[in-house]
């Protein structure tokens, strides 16, 4: 409600909002942690993000509070190579961040 924008509007998000690690034993998986202002389509855009890069969601913790998000995601792939362009996807799912910020939403 309008308590939480109030609230999400005093928070400074991180430089960077999306953040992807390495497993130092598994070259099958990464781990990706999005935080950021909650967005109408957030989810949405980035199932159908990493799904266009053959990436799988193994597993997720989402919490959203007081209009915040933050969310970490198992990522896995059968071909490690997929990860390669990853920066880029990172890189997209912050500009959808930033520009559904500026805009007031989704």
């Amino acid at each position: 409600g309008r308590a939480g924008r109030r609230i999400a509007s005093m928070v400074e998000l991180p430089e960077r909002p999306v953040r992807l690690f390495c497993d130092s034993e598994d070259p099958y998986i990464r781990r990706l942690h999005v935080f950021s202002f909650d967005q109408v389509g957030l989810l949405f855009k980035l199932c159908e993000l990493l799904a266009s890069h053959g990436i799988d969601v193994a597993g997720a913790e989402i919490s959203t509070e007081d209009g915040l998000v933050n969310n970490r995601f198992e990522l896995y792939t059968s071909r490690p190579a997929d990860f390669a362009d990853a920066n880029d996807w990172c890189r997209e799912l912050e500009e959808f961040l930033q520009r559904n910020l500026s805009s007031g939403g989704a």
